[in-house]
């Protein structure tokens, strides 16, 4: 019998190559668990390596999936994807920045290590009644 743990193994796997919505990937997951579950109430002895022959391996599953997925829901996908990966390199350069500007911010109140005694002479010109 399949154990759990090696189920969970193989959708995570397949989970990395089905590059689609999470909607999707969760419905075609949802998909392969319930032929899983259905193959091993036919065969109690279901093996990991007898999903791999009926499902085949998760690469090779994901990649049929995503064959049959149309052009617009994968170039959504890949439309989503670049625009996260170009709002994460904003972020970065922005903290990257702003690191930078606190250092350099930081930097200008460093104290001059070297102390020096300074004398104040005030001479008064003046003469003073006593």
């Amino acid at each position: 019998m399949i154990a759990e743990k090696e189920l969970d193994s193989y959708c995570q796997e397949l989970r990395k190559h089905l590059l689609c919505s999470k909607a999707k990937q969760e419905d075609f997951i949802f998909l392969a668990k319930f032929r899983v579950s259905e193959l091993q109430q036919e065969n109690p002895g279901l093996t990991y390596d007898d999903v791999i022959d009926f499902l085949g391996e998760p690469q090779e599953l994901a990649h049929t999936y995503m064959e049959s997925l149309d052009d617009d829901a994968k170039e959504r996908y890949q439309m989503k994807k670049k625009r996260q990966r170009r709002f994460v390199r904003i972020l970065v350069g922005i903290s990257v920045a702003l690191i930078a500007c606190y250092f350099f911010y930081s930097a200008s109140f460093i104290v001059d290590p070297n102390v020096t005694e300074e004398q104040l002479i005030i001479i008064n010109d003046e003469k003073h009644p006593h």
